[in-house]
This record gives structure tokens, sequence and C-alpha cells, in this order.
């Protein structure tokens, strides 16, 4: 399968664009105005940023924050319940033994939790 790089692609493609735009001008021998001019290179630089922004994305480089957000809330909101869950469900079986196995129980119940 043919693939191509994205933001080198986008970039040709603005090189070429904006030599289109000054050959015409040479040709009809009128000037441009520099506002519109600098607006329509804004607007292709943001166009190349917003394809490098998606590229990175797309090659899992870049997360959106809103993504890690729920993600990360979803984490601690499961490891909380877990955590809360554990002395009612590891306590029985701790009763009358000695401190060591106690400990041992209980990373074992922690590492469990997943």
């Amino acid at each position: 399968m043919l693939r191509f790089d994205l933001v080198a692609c986008l970039e040709w493609y603005v090189r070429f664009l904006e030599r289109a735009v000054e050959q015409r001008q040479s040709l009809t021998n009128r000037a441009a105005n520099d506002a519109v001019k600098r607006e329509r290179a804004h607007l292709l630089h943001a166009q190349v940023q917003k394809a490098e922004r998606q590229d990175l994305i797309a090659s899992g480089e870049l997360v959106p924050i809103e993504v890690m957000r729920g993600r990360l809330s979803t984490m601690i909101v499961q490891a909380r319940q877990n955590l809360l869950q554990l002395p009612a469900r590891v306590a029985p079986q701790l009763e009358g033994e000695p401190r060591l196995v106690i400990k041992e129980k209980l990373r074992a119940e922690v590492t469990a939790l997943r």
C-alpha cells in the first residue's frame, strides 16, 4: 500500500498554491491586498498545524486532554471502589492470623485489584 506523509504533502500544496497566486498576480499586473495575503497564509498555516495534530492523534503519539481526563477519572473511581471494598472482603480471612500472613494476604489482594 502506498503511503504519503500527510504533513509533507500539505506543505508542498501550500507552496504550490502560493506560487500559483504569485504567478497569477504577475500575469495580471495587479497587486493583491497584503491583508488578504496574510490571512490566506495564516489560514494555510492553521490547516497544516491541524493536519499535523490529526496525524499525531492518528499515530497515537498525541491524546486529546478530554479523552485522558475521562480515562483517568474512570480509573480513579474504580481504584477507590476496589480499595473501599477491600476491608469487608478480606477481614474475615485475617482473623487470628500472624502479622506477616496478614501483610502478605493484603498485598496479594491489592495486587489482584485490576
